[in-house]
């Protein structure tokens, strides 16, 4: 194959790039073959260099060796073969299997056309209550999925690529990013566990890798998602675990090629960088991409610019809790921060959006009264909030959920509840009609219609009514007690000793009374103080947020300022060398045309003796014989003179400067190679 350019230069992230041809784009790959084969993507070209990723470490590099072009660019497998298989970034399998049939696509497709795009989805049931309940998903959405280790998010991912495919047999495409080569390969295992592997396709750009490879896993992922979409015409799930580290990934190549970055050290492309692979998440009339991406916050700062760009695209966020998860409630969603713009009464109706909004009122309500009856005690409560308390409780728990995906290890059978029986259910608990039912009775059900609680409705409606009876009955036998108690006081005042001793009487329950009085007042003193105290702390809080806000911006501001005398100093830099090789090209010019006037007269000098040789050829034979000999002893010099070169070339290969050098020595020889050869003749 051709040619096409020499290595210059080499580091670990930037290998420069000597162009011969200069019909180049950028990402077009660039290989060089020697012991092993080494690929590189050109990211930046300058007049004829090209700065160029190397895909793999460049131990065994050396400069001056020759690179050709590999047509087509970055590609990976665009068939019913990629499920059940396991690619690297670069489209090469790396789970031990084969492909039959190459047919592959390059990786950076080209965006689906506005006209194209479906806005009006229908609904991704999953199945899972919670899910489905409080962050219902749209064909199409890009949601965020935050948590850490152990808080079950491997297990819902599974259940979710499950339970869809369950329901319209759609497959999915998980995508490492900077992940961890033993969770990869714990995923892989448990994927082949729980008979998934078959209905997915995975791409790992792992931790350990250099930045172009986890930069373009991502690009791969969703190459083999638009194949499901776009031939198979799937709804299909993308799984993206951890979209920072895309955005980390292209920040250390920006920085070894010397662009100028934003605050925080991320590249100025960043924008448009997550642009360009969200947009390619979209529906159509014939299928979608649904995407969970995972989302890394560094030093918990939700404020960070790459979690807001990356937020900005997406149509809500499922958040997995440790303090839930630690109470046993799985999956361990955060009702209060997870979020869908579907939970709208366009979108799912008014009545599933008043039940959120009314269930979160009693959630929200229920970790107010937990502090209440931690310093006060239930008792304490009023009826209402006792049957806040108590409902809360039971909702809590209604929304665990029996996983297909862990019935080996809990030995529960898995349920796909549908959201009407999920609605009707919460109803039902908000309207009290599970009061007499114990709390741990609703763990890990399904949907409540299908649970023999061993008592009818109707029996728990004739238990409450009769318990309302008795307690009416006893405060009428109370209030009897009393009047005939009261009665005969009044009969017994005129005995003195009865009346001491009533008085007597009188003043402990008094006494008591006020000690019951000074308790509760006590009490709440101690309430309010600690509402004081929550308060005073908030507004501290809130002091030192502003406080570090205008220090983040007082750091912003020197930052920007630095940026800006940064780059007036570059400008001014880049001026004066622009200068010294406007002097340098200059004097090379003069220098050239001193040369070629010198030429110019070696070549009249050379004409002139061989006029004078031609004469004297004619004249005698020996004399030509003479000449030959003469030839002979020039074939030897030139022999010489090509070990001379050949020399020289090999110090200008190891030698970058020295370049230059051997081309005008190689012109040199060839032009006194040419002039012996007129002379010979």
């Amino acid at each position: 194959m051709k040619t096409i350019g020499r290595i210059i230069g080499i580091s670990e992230l930037n290998v420069k790039v000597l162009l011969f041809d200069t019909n180049l784009q950028l990402k077009d790959i660039l290989v060089c073959k020697q012991d092993k084969t080494y690929k590189f993507e050109i990211a930046q070209i300058e007049g004829n260099i090209a700065y160029t990723i190397p895909f793999e470490r460049v131990n065994g590099l050396r400069k001056g060796m020759e690179l050709i072009k590999i047509e087509g660019g970055l590609q990976i497998q665009y068939s019913d073969e990629i499920l059940g298989k396991i690619f690297n970034p670069y489209g090469e399998l790396i789970d031990h299997t084969n492909i039959n049939k190459e047919e592959k696509r390059n990786v950076y497709g080209t965006p689906l056309k506005i006209e194209d795009i479906s806005i009006h989805n229908e609904p991704l049931w999953t199945g899972i209550k919670a899910l489905d309940f409080f962050t219902p998903l749209e064909k199409g959405y890009k949601m965020g999925l935050l948590g850490g280790a152990g808080v079950g998010k491997t297990v819902l991912i599974k259940e979710i690529i499950n339970n869809v495919y369950k329901r319209i047999q759609s497959n999915a495409v998980f995508i490492g990013v900077g992940e961890r080569s033993r969770e990869g390969k714990e995923l892989y295992d448990e994927m082949v566990e729980s008979n998934l592997l078959d209905k997915m396709s995975m791409v790992f750009g792992q931790m350990g890798e250099n930045p172009c490879s986890r930069s373009k896993a991502v690009y791969s992922g969703l190459t083999l998602a638009e194949y499901l979409r776009d031939e198979k015409e799937q709804d299909v799930l993308v799984f993206i675990d951890n979209i920072y580290r895309f955005v980390q990934a292209k920040s250390e190549i920006s920085t070894e090629l010397r662009r100028v970055p934003i605050e925080n050290g991320y590249p100025t492309t960043m924008i448009s960088d997550v642009s360009e692979i969200e947009e390619r998440i979209n529906s159509t009339k014939n299928g979608s991409i649904t995407s969970f991406q995972a989302i890394y916050i560094p030093a918990d700062d939700l404020t960070d610019e790459a979690v807001q760009t990356i937020q900005g695209h997406l149509d809500g966020q499922i958040v997995l809790d440790r303090k839930v998860a630690e109470k046993g409630i799985y999956p361990a969603i955060n009702v209060f921060q997870s979020n869908s713009k579907a939970i709208d009464p366009d979108k799912v109706g008014k009545r599933h959006y008043e039940l959120v909004q009314e269930t979160l009122r009693y959630l929200s309500r229920y970790e107010e009264l937990e502090e209440i009856i931690a310093v006060l005690g239930i008792d304490e409560l009023s009826e209402e909030d006792k049957l806040i308390f108590f409902r809360s409780r039971k909702l809590r728990n209604y929304f665990t959920q029996p996983m297909f995906v862990s019935e080996n290890f809990t030995g529960i059978k898995g349920e796909m509840v549908e959201i009407k029986d999920t609605l009707d259910d919460v109803e039902e608990i908000l309207q009290g009609k599970y009061d007499e039912i114990d709390e741990e009775r609703l763990l890990f059900k399904g949907t409540l219609k299908k649970v023999d609680f061993g008592i009818s409705r109707e029996t728990q409606k004739e238990n409450k009514e009769e318990i309302k009876e008795k307690s009416e009955e006893e405060k009428t036998e109370n209030k009897e007690i009393q009047k005939e108690e009261s009665k005969r006081e009044k009969e017994n005042e005129w005995e003195t000793k009865e009346k001491g001793k009533k008085e007597k009487k009188r003043t402990k329950l008094k006494e008591e009374k006020e000690a019951r009085r000074k308790e509760k007042e006590e009490a709440e003193r101690k309430a309010k103080e600690k509402e004081k105290q929550e308060e005073e702390a908030r507004k501290a809080k809130e002091k030192a947020k502003q406080e570090e806000e205008a220090r983040k911006a007082k750091e912003k501001a020197k930052q920007e300022e630095e940026a800006r005398k940064a780059k007036e100093k570059a400008k001014q830099e880049e001026e004066a060398r622009k200068a010294k090789e406007k002097a340098k090209q200059e004097e090379e010019a003069r220098k050239a045309k001193e040369k070629a006037k010198q030429e110019e007269e070696i070549k009249k000098e050379q004409k002139r003796k061989l006029e004078e040789k031609i004469q004297e050829m004619k004249k005698t034979r020996d004399e030509m014989k003479e000449k030959l000999e003469t030839v002979k002893q020039d074939k030897a010099e030139e022999t010489e003179e090509q070990e001379e070169l050949k020399t020289v070339e090999d110090k200008s290969n190891n030698e970058e400067e020295d370049i230059d050098h051997m081309i005008l020595t190689s012109a040199i020889l060839g032009k006194r190679k040419r002039a012996k050869k007129q002379e010979s003749k």
